[in-house]
């Protein structure tokens, strides 16, 4: 029996990985995010931000950056304090104001770095907002934690690839105290 057939089938199989991973990284943090069934409300408050600072940064492809993404329960657990940081009645305003909006997704970039979990170094940077944003990780265990004046985020999942960007999915809302 030839090896000739087994290898074509295993170059082919690299070759079909290799191009699955290149148009997953092609795709934008804000079509990963929009894909991912964990973000859904991510994706809603991207549509609400129409062209704003933040949301035009999720759509670049070409962006550097690490976006800490909220999943979807730490809207629930955080929306009364997301919308008092915001000045809105109640978290679901932030739907049909896209300041508000807009706001939010740029306090949840880390702009011209993507830190990936074997990069992570604990310290604090800047957001897009130009919010402070602290990173650390727990002594005893492999956690690792973003942090904004108000609240600290676990996160859960880590080094998604968007474009040029580096997405982790967190458990909180990462919002400052003097958000406006």
């Amino acid at each position: 029996m030839s090896r000739l057939p087994l290898l074509a089938l295993c170059a082919l199989l690299a070759l079909s990985d290799s191009v699955a991973h290149a148009q997953s990284s092609a795709r934008s943090p804000a079509e990963y995010i929009c894909g991912a069934p964990d973000l859904a409300t991510l994706c809603k408050v991207i549509k609400a931000a129409g062209n704003g600072k933040g949301a035009t940064r999720l759509k670049d492809t070409k962006a550097i950056d690490t976006i800490f993404a909220p999943l979807d329960g730490a809207f629930y657990t955080d929306a009364k304090k997301v919308a008092h940081e915001l000045g809105l009645k109640t978290f679901e305003e932030i739907f049909t104001k896209q300041k508000a909006a807009d706001r939010l997704l740029q306090n949840i970039i880390i702009p011209n770095q993507a830190i990936t979990s074997a990069a992570f170094k604990s310290g604090t940077y800047k957001s897009l907002l130009g919010q402070k944003l602290t990173l650390s990780s727990a002594i005893f265990t492999k956690d690792k934690y973003v942090a904004s004046e108000e609240i600290k985020a676990t996160i859960k999942a880590t080094d998604f690839e968007a474009g040029r960007s580096i997405i982790h999915k967190v458990d909180r809302v990462p919002v400052p105290d003097d958000f406006l």
